[in-house]
């Protein structure tokens, strides 16, 4: 049928009157729609200091979290569901000009919702952060029969468009501590964003046990210091290259 059939959370579609002969195969469209979409970059990065300053890191955790596809802008697209049913979670292969860009998965999206593609790594964008000490405070809090430094931190990001239209990016720089203040319009909240991911990619195909381990021994560092985030949304244009700052600080046991 034309129209589908939702049960609670499940949607499908009868077929009817269809006839298959013994070992042939059918590929049969259900439905066919034309979406909006919109593209844009996004630079999502972490902060690992302090976790990273102790010296006894294990070496694949270092290798993890250097990555390739870490602190990386990537293309996506946001696609619109203009559809009273639903887009379920299926392969999705994206064209552009009849040339194959990108093999992704969509997910479940609802009828007027939007879902996410990651499509590459944008090399025509690149993005860069430097982060430094600019400040310590010795025995500052005393917590846990431990004494902590309040280290202070300044942040730059660097972005350069090297396309020749504009591009729209979302830059997000996730921080274990406190983030004070941010240039270029940046926005900054308390929040857990992105840590569950960064911990699923260092766990990813390994001995939950022993990483676990290691992270018991860092685990009281979150206890006095809040996950941060800043955003920002800028435009770029041809050729534009910009800078954009934060300043933050966290506790340190020494």
């Amino acid at each position: 049928s034309d129209e589908g059939v939702q049960v609670e959370d499940m949607y499908g579609y009868d077929l009817q009157h269809l006839s298959l002969a013994r070992g042939s195969v059918m590929v049969l469209p259900d439905t066919e729609s034309r979406h909006e979409v919109r593209h844009f970059y996004e630079f999502d990065t972490w902060s690992f200091e302090p976790l990273l300053r102790g010296g006894n890191v294990p070496q694949e955790i270092l290798q993890r979290i250097s990555m390739p596809d870490w602190e990386k802008v990537w293309h996506k697209l946001t696609v619109t569901n203009p559809n009273e049913a639903p887009l379920t979670t299926s392969p999705t292969t994206i064209f552009e000009k009849g040339q194959p860009l990108a093999q992704e998965m969509v997910r479940y999206t609802p009828p007027k919702g939007e879902s996410v593609l990651p499509i590459t790594i944008a090399v025509d964008v690149p993005g860069s952060v430097r982060e430094s000490e600019t400040g310590r405070e010795h025995g500052k809090l005393n917590a846990m029969n431990r004494s902590w430094d309040l280290v202070s931190c300044k942040g730059t990001i660097n972005l350069v468009n090297k396309k020749k239209i504009p591009v729209e990016v979302t830059v997000k720089r996730h921080v274990l501590g406190k983030i004070l203040e941010t240039t270029g319009g940046g926005k900054s909240e308390a929040t857990s964003e992105g840590w569950s991911e960064f911990l699923s990619k260092l766990w990813e195909d390994s001995n939950r046990q022993y990483y676990w381990n290691w992270w018991n021994n860092y685990g009281y560092y979150p206890a006095v210091n809040p996950i941060s985030l800043a955003t920002w949304k800028v435009t770029l244009k041809p050729g534009e290259q910009m800078t954009l700052e934060y300043t933050s600080t966290y506790y340190e046991n020494r």
